[in-house]
């Protein structure tokens, strides 16, 4: 991209990938990666609310604002194309023009977009461009449950075969962990999000969490999600609520059956599918109407 074919009204853009020494967007870039500064980012949204009745030249900006207010406005619950024009400051009559010009970028340079039975998911890719909403995450005080969360999902994902390339993020919601998550983190963008951070984690490769893992309390995140997988490899696989049970026939034709449970002092919570760790404080195991066993939780903290 030079000067010569760029209108000058495109120049907070520009100036964007001058100070990067590039020339434009690069195929699958995370947008995030720009890590652009609160100026640049004013800059990109008065230049999108100068320019609403001609959207479709600036799908750039607008694709970059998307990122941006994934990552620093979101606010919780199920985002829509309305929120996002509103919160870079304009009408939500032109919400479905932002949205296609931030699409047909996104197109022209070969990103690749996420995928459903549903179909392609447009949306969900552009915000997924701006990474973990940290603003959001950090500010409503929820960063200490959305990181347990981030634990037992690693921690779940560990122990199970798992296709990185076809996996639906809406798995998710089979695991227990999802107890750790308010009702405004339980939507597919955030599933998405932490997906990727679990990806990263149990391949080892920090290039592709959705976040800069140089900062301090970030990188702080990445240690304990690496010690939480390191620790789901290590333990021992056991079926720890497992009976065993034995059938004696009489001669006159009863029977009697003798069933004994192990006895585990400590079961993690990992190993009881279903289990919703949030609610539930007990339950008892009973066969054929006899108590065997009772589950009583002793804590749900762990100690890194």
């Amino acid at each position: 991209m030079t000067d010569e074919n760029v209108e000058y009204v495109h120049t907070s853009y520009l100036d964007i990938l001058r100070t990067r020494g590039m020339q434009g967007l690069q195929k699958n870039m995370p947008l995030w990666k720009f890590k652009l500064s609160e100026e640049e980012y004013e800059a990109l949204k008065q230049t999108l609310r100068i320019h609403t009745s001609d959207l479709a030249k600036y799908g750039e900006e607008a694709a970059l604002c998307y990122a941006e207010w994934w990552r620093r406005d979101y606010k919780g619950n199920i985002p829509s194309k309305e929120d996002v024009a509103m919160g870079i400051g304009i009408h939500s009559s032109y919400a479905n023009e932002l949205y296609k010009a931030a699409r047909e970028a996104l197109q022209k340079h070969g990103y690749t977009f996420l995928h459903s039975l549903k179909g392609t998911l447009y949306f969900r890719t552009l915000l997924n461009q701006g990474g973990l909403p940290i603003n959001y995450i950090t500010n409503s005080g929820n960063m200490g449950n959305y990181s347990r969360f981030l634990k037992e999902l690693v921690s779940e994902l560990s122990l199970i075969n798992i296709d990185w390339n076809e996996v639906d993020s809406s798995i998710i919601q089979q695991f227990n962990c999802i107890s750790y998550l308010g009702k405004a983190f339980k939507n597919e963008n955030i599933y998405d999000v932490s997906m990727q951070i679990a990806h990263a984690v149990i391949v080892g490769e920090k290039d592709i969490l959705p976040y800069d893992d140089t900062d301090a309390s970030l990188a702080e995140l990445t240690k304990s999600l690496e010690t939480a997988y390191s620790r789901a490899k290590a333990q021992r696989k056991t079926r720890p609520l497992s009976l065993h049970w034995k059938l004696r026939t009489m001669e006159n034709g009863k029977g009697y059956l003798y069933v004994n449970m192990d006895v585990v002092k400590d079961i993690s919570s990992d190993s009881i599918p279903g289990l919703n760790i949030m609610t539930c404080y007990s339950f008892d195991v009973f066969v054929a109407g006899t108590l065997v066993g009772k589950y009583v939780r002793k804590d749900n903290v762990r100690d890194e």
